[in-house]
């Protein structure tokens, strides 16, 4: 219990990768004293990195699916809209399509949702999804057939 307490005082001033550094430092040159050297086995303890559930991977792969099925989605219906509903309801619709696909200010939760799962999973954080899963493979790829 008092390690807890301990920990949670040392995050208040520190951040994780110094409270690491600095109670494994401790422990090592706390020998003698018992006490402090059993509440910093503790501390190391509760520091030590708890791997992520096992369904996370699947699910991450699930989101990418569906987040990608929207994205198509959304993208197809900006061209097939002004065929299949009056100017009046489609240009408004067309122009929000148009605002929420290309505003840096608004974010997307399924790509923080992707992002968090990713940081969990130890994985790198993307930026956004359409540059990272559409814009980059086509820059790419576009570079290596006219590059060469």
């Amino acid at each position: 219990m008092e390690a807890k307490l301990f920990l949670d005082i040392l995050r208040t001033y520190l951040p994780e990768e110094t409270i690491v550094e600095l109670t494994s430092r401790l422990e090592q040159k706390c020998s003698t004293e018992v006490t402090l050297k059993q509440h910093l086995n503790e501390v190391n303890e509760l520091l030590k990195p708890v791997p992520p559930p096992k369904w996370k991977m699947p699910a991450l792969y699930v989101l990418i699916v569906l987040h990608f099925i929207l994205v198509c989605g959304i993208i197809s219906s900006f061209f097939v809209l002004p065929f299949f509903a009056p100017w009046f309801v489609a240009l408004p619709i067309m122009l929000f399509i148009w605002f929420f696909s290309t505003s840096k200010n608004i974010e997307c939760k399924m790509t923080n949702l992707e992002n968090k799962w990713r940081k969990d999973l130890g994985m790198k954080q993307i930026g956004g999804f359409v540059g990272y899963y559409f814009k980059k493979p086509i820059l790419r790829t576009w570079n290596r057939i006219f590059k060469s």
